[in-house]
């Protein structure tokens, strides 16, 4: 069994004692703290702007001071008058603390902000409008001048010899250049088209029919670049339909 020890007791009591003075000294100074603070903040709501100034964020949301509470939305509102990427540190903020000037100031900026946005996005609107209207309208035509050309193209007998080149006869539409060698009783013309790509060399053999029998044949050749028309000029002292049986580039 324990015996007791009356020394160890009173060191313990002793301990236990400091223990509580020491809360209640804190309690005190929070106490103190928090006497202060509220004398502060009754000072602040009473209009003055230094004590509005010390009190701790927590005493925030208790401070009715106008001017004190005005003071971040005025200065929100000037720079969002200068500069309109300020005017967002304005969200969330009450307006109906600003001085009436300074609120009809702002207002005033703002819409003409506004109008000068809606205005800007017109004018934007319409030129994206007039360059579609302009793409289209050039899409038109350009589809236009195509299906004419398909349609002189055909008009005018063309078909693709080789790949890129095509050929026609004169009968159809008329060649430019003499209509005859000036040594041959027949001739026959065609047109080369280097429509695609250059001809180089060109060489071509015609038959001669008559009721669909071949009774002769002559050919020709010339030279083409890229993008050229070439006539050939066939010659026979023989009469009749001429049919190109052999064309070739080189």
């Amino acid at each position: 069994m324990t015996s007791f020890n009356p020394q160890q007791f009173t060191k313990k009591q002793l301990a236990i004692g400091a223990g509580i003075a020491l809360l209640a000294g804190i309690a005190g100074v929070l106490a103190l703290d928090s006497n202060y603070k509220n004398q502060r903040l009754g000072e602040c709501n009473s209009g003055d702007l230094n004590a509005c100034q010390e009190l701790p964020e927590s005493f925030q949301s208790r401070i009715t001071n106008r001017e004190h509470l005005a003071t971040p939305v005025i200065s929100a509102a000037n720079k969002c008058i200068e500069n309109p990427w300020y005017c967002k540190k304005l969200k969330g903020l009450d307006q109906g603390l600003l001085p009436p000037d300074l609120k009809a100031k702002l207002d005033t900026k703002l819409e003409k902000r506004a109008a000068e946005k809606k205005k800007s996005e017109a004018e934007i609107a319409a030129a994206e409008k007039k360059r579609a209207d302009v793409k289209k309208k050039t899409a038109e035509m350009e589809a236009a001048a195509a299906k004419k050309a398909a349609a002189q193209f055909k008009a005018e007998g063309w078909w693709e010899a080789e790949p890129g080149i095509f050929l026609r006869w004169c009968s159809k539409v008329p060649c430019p250049g003499p209509r005859s060698n000036g040594y041959s009783d027949y001739t026959w013309r065609a047109m080369v088209w280097c429509k695609e790509r250059a001809c180089g060399n060109i060489y071509a053999k015609m038959n001669i029919l008559n009721n669909g029998v071949v009774v002769g044949w002559t050919n020709d050749s010339a030279y083409g670049g890229y993008g050229q028309k070439v006539v050939l000029t066939f010659g026979s002292s023989t009469q009749g339909s001429g049919n190109i049986v052999e064309f070739k580039t080189y």
